[in-house]
This record gives structure tokens, sequence and C-alpha cells, in this order.
């Protein structure tokens, strides 16, 4: 963003109502957070020819997570394979491409891009995280659990992986793996609703129902608007 970077929004928008400028629609592109405004600003500056392909990429990829913002994944993947088009080593555009597929439930198409983000970077925990959850949706388990671990490994608080990995031993009946993986999250996040939940649902699998109602209770607590176990009600009616 260059000369830009240390302009405020307010101050761009100043500067968009004059001439037009490639640099200043680029800017606002990137600053911008209301969704349909970055989309606009973007667009607009896609259109001048004076921005260099590294900017034009950045801004391809701006509109991209707008797009993703809006639930619009077709735009967004549109966006993003112009990015890499321009640009095959941006890991960054096959992970955000790769979320695109995976909200669109094509989890296979979604697992080549994290591949491909994993390649060009090997030591990102977060790749490995969202890999793992794209297989865990295809009921890949074993796969699943191997980059759960690896994301782990990487970085041993990472609480989305230990939760995900959480529900994959839950998934595969292994109850106290889920319950060490879901506890483990609560000791890192003790305000994390979905462990307390999780942990729940392992006790009460487990046949623990008082532990089960004890986690379910915390986790209503800490988060009202928590989707509610059908399984709750079936414990207080024991």
């Amino acid at each position: 963003m260059r000369i830009f970077s240390l302009l405020t929004l307010s101050a761009l928008l100043s500067l968009v109502s004059g001439p037009p400028r490639a640099d200043v629609y680029s800017a606002a592109c990137y600053l911008e957070k209301n969704p349909d405004r970055t989309i606009q600003f973007c667009t607009r500056a896609l259109r001048f020819e004076q921005l260099d392909r590294k900017e034009y990429a950045i801004t391809l990829y701006n509109r991209g997570q707008a797009w993703m913002q809006k639930q619009a994944y077709d735009r967004a993947i549109s966006d993003f394979s112009g990015v890499i088009r321009i640009d095959p080593k941006d890991a960054n555009a096959y992970y955000s491409r790769g979320n695109a597929w995976f909200d669109k439930a094509d989890y296979d198409r979604a697992i080549a891009d994290f591949n491909r983000a994993i390649r060009l970077n090997p030591k990102s925990a977060e790749l490995f995280n969202s890999r793992g959850v794209a297989r865990l949706r295809k009921k890949d388990y074993d796969r699943a659990i191997a980059d759960y671990n690896e994301a782990l490994r990487q970085d041993p608080s990472h609480v989305e992986a230990l939760n995900n990995r959480g529900i994959a031993w839950f998934d595969i009946k292994e109850y106290d793996k889920a319950i060490s993986d879901h506890s483990a999250v609560i000791r890192i996040d003790p305000k994390n609703a979905l462990a307390f939940r999780n942990r729940g649902n392992a006790w009460y699998a487990k046949g623990e129902y008082d532990k089960a109602v004890a986690d379910y209770d915390a986790a209503i607590r800490i988060d009202p608007d928590i989707p509610r176990p059908s399984l709750l009600l079936h414990i207080h009616s024991k």
C-alpha cells in the first residue's frame, strides 16, 4: 500500500471522490471492512492498467476475501484462482481457495488446495488443521487425526486442532482420548464453551451422566446461545 499505509480510510475516501487513481482504490480496497464497499473499491482498482502484477494480485485476493464474507464462494474461487495464475507459489491463495471449496462442501478440491498450500508452507499448523477438518468431513479419520497431530506438533496450544482431534476420537468411539483433548482445550481456554459441550458428549457416551450434565451446564453458562445437545433433556429425564 506504500504511501497510503499510514492513512486512515476516511482520508482515502476523500481522495476517491477526486480524479480516479488506481493506488487510491487499491488502498481503499485493502482498508475497507464492509464487504460490499471492499468489492466496489477492488473492482474499480482492477480496471486500471497502472497496477503492477503484485498489486493486481493483492487487490484480487482482497476482493476474494470480501466475496467469502458474502458467501459468494464461486466468485471468491474465481478471484483466488486469478491470484494463483499470477503467482503459483502463493500459499495463502491456495489456502483461501481451499476454504471456499470447503464451504461449498467440495472436500476433495479443498484437500487438493490445502495440499498445495502445505507444500509451499509446511510449517503452518493452521493448514494442517484445515486439511484435517476436510478429511474429517469425509470420515477419513486416520488421516484427519494425523493432520491434527502435525498441527499440534507445530503448535501444542492450537485450540482448534485439539478440539477437532477430540471430535475425531469421539467419532471412532475413543471416548477417553476425546475427553483428554477437550480437557486440554479447557485448561488452555477455560471459557471455551464448545470444548465443554464436546467433553460432555464423550462423558455421556461413557455413561458418566453427572459429568456430562456438569459439562453441558458449564457450556451453557459460558455461551447461552450454544446449540444444546438433545442428550441433555434425555439425561435430566433419567
